[in-house]
């Protein structure tokens, strides 16, 4: 992005440095007015400008890149390990929730089909029989 951006900024310099040198050649002899020494001063920025985006556009890919390149080729074991310990978590809550599902499924089959509660005259509950828990 950066690299058309730079491009785009010499594109422009190039297109009012040609357009600058028709009206160049009418102010030789004379003195230039305040107005075209300041438009020079303007052309002039952009061609730090270019100079100094390129040089971090350099100073990126021979630094940073290579640095963040490392650094993930150093993480990939590190993520490897990250998704198992994931991957195990995942089983162990698996696992218990098949475990919870099959107790309260006995203890609905223990108390559907032989302690169902049976209300007394004082309304209390009491269940028929004891389930094995």
């Amino acid at each position: 992005m950066e690299e058309e951006y730079i491009a785009g900024l010499k594109r422009i310099y190039s297109r009012s440095r040609a357009v600058d040198t028709l009206h160049d050649d009418a102010f030789r002899r004379e003195e230039r007015p305040t107005t075209r020494r300041a438009w020079d001063e303007v052309r002039d920025y952009t061609t730090r400008e270019v100079l100094a985006r390129e040089a971090m556009v350099g100073a990126l890919k021979d630094v940073v890149v290579k640095e963040l390149v490392r650094l993930k080729v150093g993480l990939s074991p590190l993520r490897t390990l990250m998704d198992t310990d994931r991957q195990e978590e995942q089983t162990r809550i698996r696992m218990g929730l098949k475990e919870n599902m099959k107790q309260a499924n006995e203890v609905r089959a223990c108390n559907g089909v032989e302690g169902v509660p049976l209300m007394n005259r004082d309304t209390t509950i009491t269940p028929r029989i004891n389930c094995p828990n």
